[in-house]
């Protein structure tokens, strides 16, 4: 009869019938679908995603669809501050910094974003062993903020310990164009 709010309605009621966390879980990731696909509200979706992340974090439908919100166009930060902690607590490593990267992707700041920047080549340093992801993730926060001096101490033992040097200089060369440019405009 699609009475998507009264089903909301007997759901919560279910939900407080419920005697095993099981069973609460799989009603909750219901009401986030409900919210999700029915009502088109992702904002309570999430929510009612991160109750059920509550009472089971490893819920693998839940986490299925926070990732498919994470990717999409409506609240992918609001998905990835919930799949953060679960993915952090869990040393989900690569889908951690996936999180993360939708954080950089979507923020606007840009003092957030080299901090972000620096939290995903420390995962790729420290956790996944992969030099040369954190010596990538450390350019793109050198592009963001070619002032950083974390950003340029990084950059500059990472490329001895990869030998990347020909992409640092690179990436300096192309900061100092950026700078240059811009004092030019400044002189007009």
């Amino acid at each position: 009869a699609k009475r998507w709010y009264d089903l909301l309605q007997i759901l919560e009621r279910e939900v407080e019938l419920s005697q095993a966390s099981a069973e609460t879980a799989a009603l909750k990731h219901r009401m986030g679908q409900l919210w999700e696909t029915e009502l088109k509200d992702l904002t309570r979706s999430v929510d009612a995603y991160r109750e059920v992340l509550v009472i089971d974090p490893g819920h693998e439908a839940t986490l299925a669809a926070l990732t498919g919100i994470l990717h999409g166009e409506g609240e992918p930060v609001l998905a990835a501050q919930v799949l953060e902690p679960i993915y952090s607590q869990a040393c989900e490593w690569e889908r951690l910094v996936d999180v993360y990267e939708v954080m950089v992707a979507h923020s606007d700041d840009a003092v957030r974003k080299v901090e972000l920047l620096h939290v995903i080549a420390e995962i790729y340093e420290r956790q996944l062993d992969k030099a040369r992801d954190a010596f990538a993730a450390y350019a793109r926060a050198l592009r963001v903020d070619s002032q950083n001096e974390q950003s340029i101490g990084h950059l500059e033992r990472l490329g001895g310990d990869t030998g990347q040097w020909a992409e640092l200089a690179q990436l300096y060369e192309e900061e100092l164009t950026k700078i240059l440019e811009a004092a030019r405009q400044i002189e007009m």
